[in-house]
């Protein structure tokens, strides 16, 4: 491999995708890697905040409705976390609900955005790409 090779590699953004559905991560992976990022997959919300401490995301997409662990509860380990590099990490919920007050919960608790299911590919991506461009600044 070539050290451009391993230049364009490290450069790639890290998107922990934290979902119980393989068909969804799996959507994701595909439309992120497509458009040049790097994707890790979580299969529930204890797995994903193990691969948060190991793999150090750029960003997360995080569903809230999953067996074990709810995705607010990831997220509230996440805000809670001592590592500031670790609670700094934006965090999208993608999720089918839409339920008002738990939408509320989300942002109140420190969600970077909310996205409903099913969701538009551009969008996605725009959005992804707004919070990882704001990290950044």
């Amino acid at each position: 491999m070539t050290s451009r090779g391993v230049e364009m590699g490290a450069d790639k953004k890290r998107i922990l995708v934290i979902d119980d559905n393989a068909d969804i991560r799996d959507l994701i992976q595909y439309i992120f890697e497509k458009a040049g990022k790097l994707v890790i997959q979580g299969e529930d919300g204890e797995k994903g905040l193990a691969k948060v401490k190991i793999q150090r995301p750029d960003l997360i997409l995080l569903d809230t409705t999953m067996p074990g662990i709810s995705g607010l509860d990831v997220l509230t380990a996440i805000r809670k976390d001592r590592d500031s590099e670790i609670s700094a990490i934006p965090v999208v919920m993608l999720t089918a609900n839409s339920a008002e007050a738990d939408i509320k919960k989300a942002y109140e608790i420190g969600a970077s955005s909310y996205i409903v299911k099913p969701f538009k590919r551009e969008k996605i991506l725009a959005e992804i790409d707004l919070l990882l461009e704001l990290k950044e600044a």
